[in-house]
C-alpha cells in the first residue's frame, strides 16, 4: 500500500509540476499551436547556445470538478519544484533545469528533433493516460518561449495543463 501511495504522490507531482521539459507525446495533425514556423534548420540554429529561465505561467484544469488555477512560476519557485520532483523519485532530473543548454541536436543532454513548432525528445515513451507536447511559441535573438500541453487521464482523474515558459539569453 505505501508503494502504491508513493506511486501516485509521484504521478501527481508529475501532473501538477508539469514544466519538466520532456514528457511522453501523442501524435498531432497540428504540430504547430500558435507556435514557430519556418525551415527548421534554422529554428534549430537559432536555439543553440545558453537559456535562462525568467517567469512563466501554469494553468491546471481540474475537469473531474470544473476547477482551473493559474499559477505565476519565477525562478524560485521553478527551483523549488525540480528540487520537489528530485527529492520525491529519487532521480536526477537532467532536462528540467532553469537553464537549458541547447548544443547541436541535444538540450541538457537530451537528444531532440524538431517536428514542425514541436520538440520531440529521444527516449520518450507512450504513457496510457498521460500525453504532453512542448512547442516552440516564439524564439528570437535573446527570447525564447516554450508552450507545454499536458494532458492526464488516469483512474478518473483528469486534467490539462498548459504551460508558457519564458528564456532569455
Amino acid at each position: 500500500m505505501k508503494k502504491t501511495y508513493l506511486t501516485w504522490k509521484t504521478i501527481f507531482m508529475v501532473a501538477i509540476l508539469s514544466v519538466c521539459f520532456v514528457a511522453c507525446s501523442k501524435d498531432d495533425d497540428n504540430d504547430n499551436p500558435g507556435g514557430v514556423s519556418g525551415d527548421p534548420t534554422e529554428i534549430v540554429q537559432q536555439l543553440q547556445g545558453t537559456w535562462n529561465f525568467v517567469k512563466g505561467t501554469e494553468t491546471v484544469v481540474n475537469h473531474d470538478f470544473g476547477l482551473e488555477q493559474t499559477i505565476e512560476l519565477t525562478p524560485q519557485l521553478l527551483a523549488e519544484w525540480k528540487q520537489s520532483m528530485e527529492q520525491s523519485s529519487g532521480q536526477r532530473i537532467e532536462f528540467w533545469d532553469a537553464t537549458l543548454n541547447f548544443n547541436g541536436n541535444t538540450v541538457n543532454g537530451v537528444e531532440y528533433t524538431l517536428e514542425g513548432a514541436k520538440l520531440k525528445f529521444a527516449g520518450e515513451e507512450s504513457t496510457e493516460g498521460m500525453d504532453m507536447s512542448v512547442y516552440i511559441k516564439s524564439i528570437s535573438s535573446s527570447k525564447l518561449v516554450l508552450h507545454e500541453v499536458f494532458e492526464f487521464d488516469i483512474e478518473g482523474l483528469n486534467m490539462d495543463i498548459t504551460a508558457d515558459m519564458e528564456y532569455s539569453k
